[in-house]
């Protein structure tokens, strides 16, 4: 029991480290190259942070484990929209511009719908679901890949990121964004083995270790992250990570797994955590657009509405 509280320790230091360099390459990389933080906390933050989603949900579909798979998919998303969101509201008010509101917001509740529409449509989620699902992560990167080339094109008086020379100042930024999701990665594996190594021993069920303990485990790094680019005033990085990773949750990650082995959703999931998963994530339109921000006491409530979620499942 002491090892295993010990690794999970270390795994702290290794996320909260690893989203140290990630928000600060990342943030000095926007500036580099001219393109919005905002874009960057969609693409390459909510990409890195992501990863420890699918490393897992892919391994345990492999495995033969789905409830573990499905429950960190659909965990993460809620843990990402009310723990992390919340969360980072609270260090610091969250300001949300106006593009995000029209675009990546509402893109990220369609993903949710998706979801919950091809899981109710077959009581699962199918190899050409997860097709489906994967055209829609082309389609969004394409959207990505658009907007980036509009927001350099509309910011080309902006300086390089320090006063290093411009290839130091791109190998130097580009070694902490790799060094900084290595270190989310490593630290976000000590804390998955480590916890479920404490979760079985309390002999609570795949579905539940999944959709709560190694949720939260996979979805630290999104919360290392957001605290982090919160406490730094970074709010564009934070929005967009928290809104980025949820889009990339289903639609790659979902997408991937299914792809590879079909995954079959319970009742009861289809009931409860899915309906919830939706309806959270677009709680959070309505939050954002009065006043463009997400407030302390908006970030309590969404911190509330988890909590509620937690004691439901355990």
């Amino acid at each position: 029991m002491l090892i295993h509280l010990l690794v999970f320790a270390v795994g702290v230091a290794f996320l909260f480290g690893g989203a140290d360099w990630l928000v600060k390459g990342s943030s000095n990389l926007a500036r580099y190259f001219r393109v919005h933080p905002l874009i960057v906390g969609l693409t390459v933050v909510a990409f890195g942070t992501s990863a420890p989603e699918l490393v897992v949900s892919l391994v345990a579909a492999l495995r033969g484990n789905p409830d573990i798979a499905l429950g960190n998919v659909v965990g993460s998303n809620i843990a990402n929209a009310g723990l992390v969101l919340g969360l980072a509201a609270i260090v610091r008010p969250l300001t949300v511009g106006r593009k995000t509101l029209l675009q990546e917001v509402p893109i990220m509740i369609a993903a949710q719908l998706a979801f919950l529409g091809l899981a109710w449509h077959g009581s699962g989620v199918s190899r050409v679901d997860g097709l489906i699902l994967l055209g829609g992560m082309v389609a969004f990167s394409t959207l990505m890949l658009h907007r980036t080339i509009d927001e350099r094109a509309s910011n080309l008086l902006r300086g390089p990121c320090d006063k290093d020379s411009p290839w130091k100042c791109l190998l130097k930024n580009t070694f902490f964004v790799a060094t900084g999701i290595v270190g989310l990665v490593f630290g976000s594996n000590l804390m998955i083995d480590s916890g479920q190594a404490l979760a079985r021993a309390a002999g609570v069920s795949e579905w539940v270790i999944g959709a709560t303990l190694i949720a939260v485990g996979t979805s630290l790094p999104e919360l290392a992250t957001s605290l982090v680019a919160a406490y730094r005033r970074e709010t564009d990085i934070c929005i967009g990570n928290v809104v980025g990773s949820n889009i990339f949750n289903v639609l790659l990650i979902l997408g991937t797994v299914t792809t590879v082995r079909p995954l079959a959703v319970p009742q009861s999931v289809l009931h409860f955590e899915l309906p919830a998963m939706f309806l959270l994530c677009l709680l959070l339109w309505p939050i954002m657009v009065t006043g463009k921000r997400v407030s302390r006491a908006e970030g309590v409530l969404l911190l509330s509405l988890y909590g509620l979620f937690i004691s439901r499942l355990v």
